[in-house]
């Protein structure tokens, strides 16, 4: 009887850390380098204490959920005439993004708000590359 308990007891403690291992693998925070009909955006997403995400990108803010590591959500922008997406994107709609298995980038859906089907478009995006520019030698 108790090594069966201790066999059910290990299991469970397995499961539970390969369970909150996954979910920091697929973690969606920092800066994404994002192309979306010719625009190239800078979307930094942070995570909240509830688990939720939230991204400011130019003119609009994301906010999202985990779900199998996947990011979905919705967008609002914030003035739709600052880009050549302003008409193709409305003003709001939903976002769906899917990690690589690489971790460093996704391909990207978004559906404006009205429509019932996902845009031909994608919106993807790569791991922003913190690369600190070169210091000038002195002569």
């Amino acid at each position: 009887m108790k090594n069966s308990i201790k066999i059910l007891v290990t299991v469970g403690i397995v499961f539970l850390l390969s369970f909150s291992t996954q979910a920091q693998i697929h973690d969606w925070t920092g800066k994404w380098e994002t192309t979306l009909l010719g625009n190239n955006w800078e979307v930094n997403i942070t995570k909240k204490s509830d688990g939720s995400y939230t991204g400011i990108f130019p003119n609009g803010v994301l906010v999202g959920k985990y779900d199998h590591g996947n990011l979905l959500g919705t967008y609002t922008r914030t003035n739709v005439k600052m880009d050549k997406t302003g008409i193709k994107m409305g003003k709001t709609g939903k976002f769906w993004f899917v990690m690589y298995a690489h971790l460093k980038s996704f391909e990207g859906y978004y559906m404006p708000e009205g429509r019932d089907d996902w845009q031909a478009e994608n919106w993807n995006g790569k791991r922003a590359t913190n690369r600190k520019p070169l210091s000038k030698k002195k002569n």
